[in-house]
Formats: structure tokens, C-alpha cells, sequence
């Protein structure tokens, strides 16, 4: 009797430990969803007057229409816009400092001519004797003050030149990949827009920002100065932007070089190509190519140094990988007639691999395979065709090389990850100091038959 009454009552108990539980997660689930709390309310029947005490919104006849969503790749343009509004502004300030230098060192050779007509006049041969008279002594410190401001604008003139070369690099990389977003889609330019963004802050050509202050020259002393004029040993007038470069910077890809490596390239050429010439005429003659391009080429590699050396291990005058050294049996990659003749057949082994090629294309994609490995190439020819693109187009090329750069591209290409902007340029700049070389011994040929 005792123990049916205990288990009735412990069953008692489990059935309101039961019901104090589900009544517990009920308070919960309400509590954690009000909604629940208007269901009980929703099947009522709702109050007689509640219609009676509805309120009707009137109909929007004309709702505004939807947000346009915002095109970030406007956004990119404009800045890129921006970009090239301040490279004509640094340009413009820098033509006005080369005038305004031009300008000093004109009159500085005005003024010498008086110095030396006054020393003459008066039979002044030295210093000392010559500083006694006023006008000398006042010419001298024209000179001294014109050339400081003439070193501290060549200050301002370099730092310009810098600062707009580093924008233009920005801008067309900027460009250039915000072309690729129609081929390529989720291409992520925030780094170079922060690039941009951050070099048009700082380069913006206020007067705050030009980093030089003309009292600030440093002044050679009078007696130098002197001693420069009675024995003249520089010349101090400003030699003209030569017709031929300015022909070729008119008539050229604009982005593919500036005033400055064309007047390194001639100079190099001019006293390097001379040593080299007759070996690489006799290798460019032997596999039929150009000589002017492989001397382009050359100068592109290594600035005809045999003594170069890549930090990937690229050796000599063509820069040839020691891999590739090998398989072409050469002995010593310094040597500069073994690495020109292996270079070049190096060249026409990738000319030939590109058979079916026809034209210019041919050796654009041959020069990109000397640089980026021909793998790197054939991922860029199969991610082309993937596009709808001309795998055979240099154009083409052009625009997949680079996506190579990202992640999206290289983990499903064969060879993996390229930095597809370098064998680009490479290729262009190897054709343009091409042309140059070409024009340049047009040039000569012309001279000579006038002579």
C-alpha cells in the first residue's frame, strides 16, 4: 500500500516537472520570438469597430524610382582622370623651369661676354686685381645668384620629372587593369586606387609642396667663377631638344618611354654598340632577324654589359638563365660573343615555336617567351581562347598576360603565377628602342650622303 502510494506520488512529481519544464521553453520561445505572442490574436475575430477605425493609406502614384547602384569602376576613371589632369600640370611646371633655366643660363653667357670684354679692356688677367672694380665684382655676384637659381631648378626640374614618371606608371597600370575588368570580372583595384590617390596628394604641384627654396642655393665662390670665365672649361648653354628625339617621342607610344631613356639609349648605343656591332650583325644575319632588333633587345637585357646578373640568375649580355645555358652548350655566359650567338638562337627557337603565327605577332609573342618562359605564354594563348579572344593576336596576349597576376587566373593555369605586365612592356620596349635605332642610322645615312 506504502509503495503503490510512492509511486503514485513519484509519478505525480515527473508529471509536474514535465509541465513546469514545457512551460518554462514556452516563456522562452515567446520571449525569444514576440511574433508567437500575436497568434492567439491573429484567430480571434477582430473587434466590430476595428474596419470602422482603420486608417487607409492612399495609393503612391509616382513611388521614386530605385537607387541606381553605384559603378566603383566610374569611380576608378575618374581618378585615372585626375591622374593624367596632374600629369599635364607637372609637365606644363616642368617646360616652365627647363624656359625659365634656359632663360638663366643665356644671360649668364651675356654676362660673361661682358666680363671678358671688361678684363680685356682693362688688362685684367687676375683675380685680386680684377675684384677691385665695381662692375666686375657686381657682374660676378649676377652670375653667382643666376646659378644658384639654376641649381636649385634643376632640383625643382628632376623632382618633377620623378614624380610625374611614378603617376604615369600609377595611371596606366590603373588603366590598364580596369580594361581587363570586361574580360576578366572581380578584378580588386583598391590597391592601386589607394596608390593613386595617395601620389596625386602628394605631388599635387602647390607652392607649399615644391621642395626647393632659391636662397637656399648653395653659391660657387667669385674667384671660380672667375677662373671659369677667363679659362673657360664648361659650357653653360642649354643644348635644344634634338628634332630626332622629339620626331620620335611624337611618333611613338607616348607611355613606352620619356625624353630621358631615349637620351640614355642613344648615348649608350653610341659608345657600347660600336664593340658589339659586327657579332651581333653576324648572329641576327645567321638566323634571320634584324640586327637593329637583337641590338634592341640586347639593351633592354643587360644596357650591353657582359658582365650583367639578374637576381633570378640570368647572366651576360642577353641575360640567359643557366638552364637555358646549358641546353644551348654554352661554356661561359660572360663571354659576350658565346651569349650573343646562344641569345639569339635561343630567340629562333622560340620564333620557330610560333610558326603558324603570321606577322608582327609572331615575334611579340617570341620576345615575351624570351622573357616570361614560353609556359607562361601558352597559359595566356589557352586563357585567350577561353575568353573569346585571338590566341594568336598580340593584342590578345596583351590583355591575359597580366591576369596571370591574380589568383583567380594563375591556380587553374598550367604554370601557375606570372607577373604578366613585365613581358608586356618588355616586348614594347624592345620594339620602340627598335625603331629608334632604325631612325637613328636612317639619320646617318642621310648625313653621309650629303657630305
Amino acid at each position: 500500500m506504502n509503495d503503490s502510494a510512492t509511486r503514485n506520488s513519484n509519478s505525480s512529481a515527473r508529471i509536474n516537472q514535465f509541465a513546469l519544464a514545457v512551460l518554462i521553453i514556452g516563456c522562452v520561445a515567446i520571449y525569444f520570438k514576440p511574433a508567437a505572442r500575436g497568434l492567439y490574436v491573429a484567430l480571434k475575430s477582430p473587434p466590430r469597430n476595428s474596419i470602422a477605425s482603420a486608417v487607409i493609406e492612399p495609393e503612391i502614384e509616382n513611388p521614386l524610382p530605385a537607387s541606381i547602384p553605384f559603378d566603383p569602376s566610374e569611380e576608378y576613371r575618374l581618378k585615372i582622370q585626375e591622374a593624367a589632369q596632374l600629369i599635364d600640370e607637372l609637365t606644363q611646371k616642368k617646360r616652365e623651369i627647363y624656359e625659365l633655366i634656359r632663360y638663366y643660363k643665356n644671360g649668364i653667357i651675356d654676362l660673361e661676354k661682358q666680363i671678358i670684354a671688361e678684363s680685356r679692356e682693362k688688362k685684367l688677367i687676375q683675380y685680386a686685381g680684377a675684384i677691385k672694380h665695381k662692375r666686375v665684382e657686381l657682374v660676378l655676384r649676377t652670375i653667382q645668384r643666376r646659378r644658384g637659381y639654376i641649381q636649385m631648378l634643376e632640383v625643382s626640374r628632376r623632382w618633377i620629372q620623378s614624380s610625374s614618371e611614378l603617376l604615369l606608371y600609377l595611371k596606366r597600370r590603373t588603366h590598364f587593369d580596369l580594361q581587363l575588368v570586361d574580360i576578366a570580372g572581380g578584378i580588386d583595384l583598391d590597391q592601386h586606387m589607394a596608390q593613386l590617390d595617395l601620389a596625386i596628394h602628394k605631388y599635387r604641384p602647390t607652392a607649399e609642396n615644391l621642395p626647393v627654396k632659391l636662397q637656399e642655393a648653395s653659391s660657387l665662390p667669385l674667384e671660380t667663377i672667375w677662373s671659369r670665365i677667363v679659362k673657360p672649361h664648361e659650357k653653360t648653354a642649354l643644348k635644344p631638344t634634338s628634332k630626332a628625339n622629339l620626331d620620335i617621342l611624337n611618333g611613338l607610344d607616348p607611355h613606352a618611354l620619356n625624353y630621358a631613356d631615349l637620351k640614355t639609349f642613344r648615348k649608350r648605343i653610341s659608345n657600347k654598340l660600336p664593340r658589339y656591332s659586327r657579332f651581333i650583325k653576324a648572329a641576327a644575319h645567321k638566323h634571320g632577324f634584324d640586327w637593329h632588333l637583337i641590338a634592341a633587345q640586347i639593351y633592354q637585357e643587360s644596357r650591353f654589359n657582359p658582365r650583367a646578373k639578374s637576381r633570378a640568375g640570368a647572366r651576360g649580355m642577353m641575360q640567359i638563365l643557366p638552364r637555358t645555358a646549358r641546353s644551348l652548350g654554352v661554356k661561359d655566359s660572360y663571354n659576350a660573343v658565346e651569349n650573343i650567338n646562344a641569345g639569339v638562337r635561343y630567340l629562333k627557337r622560340l620564333y620557330d615555336n610560333y610558326s603558324s603565327i603570321a606577322g608582327s605577332d609572331r615575334m611579340m609573342l617570341a620576345l615575351a617567351a624570351y622573357n616570361a618562359g614560353r609556359g607562361h605564354v601558352e597559359d595566356a594563348r589557352r586563357l585567350a581562347a577561353q575568353k573569346g579572344l585571338d590566341p594568336n593576336s598580340w593584342d590578345s596576349l596583351k590583355k591575359t598576360l597580366p591576369l596571370l597576376r591574380f589568383r583567380k587566373y594563375y591556380k587553374k593555369s598550367k604554370h601557375g603565377y606570372c607577373r604578366g605586365t613585365e613581358p608586356v612592356n618588355y616586348a614594347k620596349r624592345i620594339m620602340t628602342f627598335y625603331k629608334v635605332l632604325k631612325q637613328q642610322e636612317t639619320e646617318f645615312k642621310t648625313a653621309q650622303a650629303k657630305l
